[in-house]
Order: C-alpha cells, then structure tokens, then sequence
C-alpha cells in the first residue's frame, strides 16, 4: 500500500487553525489588525509580527516555498518542516493558536 502525500495549501493551514480554535474543521481567516509579542513578566513587546496586510502575501510565499522545497528534495524533510515552522511563528497569521496550528499535523 502506498502512502499519500499531505498537500499543505493555505486551506489546510486555515482548517487546522479552526480545528485547534474551535474544534472544528472550519477554515478561519487570517488577522485583520496588529497584534505583538509580550514578555510575560513585563509586559514588554519582545516580537512586532509583519502588518495584517502583508499576511496573505507572506503565507502565499511560505506555502508556495514549503511546496517547492519538497518537489525539488534538495533538503532533508526535518530541515524543511522547521524552516516552514519559524517563518509562520515569524509571520504570526493569527491574533492567536500560531503555535499550536504550527505543531498540529496537516
């Protein structure tokens, strides 16, 4: 038996974040406004995401890179699942659940 490969498009990624947030397989749209990063302790901003504008494009490029990447096999799998991981922590689609969408398999 062969095993099917998991296409991860911006739909997956939109439908795991609405599965993680709401328990069910909805896809949720992007941030619509600004949010940042704060220490816990001090409430300091320790990371300004991109602009919710810039989302759409940055997610485009990240899954258009994530597909290219794993068509060409010119780097270990591990290497692209981390790199693909940091850029949307980077990129932060959400006001909320980056993390744990990031972790969830597609």
């Amino acid at each position: 038996m062969g095993r099917r490969k998991a296409t991860i498009n911006e739909r997956v990624i939109r439908t795991v974040h609405g599965l993680v947030m709401t328990g069910q397989a909805k896809p949720t749209p992007y941030r619509d406004g600004q949010n940042v990063i704060r220490d816990n302790r001090t409430a300091s901003i320790v990371y300004l995401p991109p602009e919710a504008k810039d989302v759409p494009v940055l997610m485009r490029e990240l899954v258009a890179w994530n597909t290219e990447a794993l068509t060409q096999q010119e780097l270990p799998i591990p290497i692209v699942a981390a790199l693909a991981h940091y850029q949307f922590a980077t990129i932060h689609p959400y006001f909320d659940g980056n993390g744990r969408t990031a972790r969830s398999p597609p």
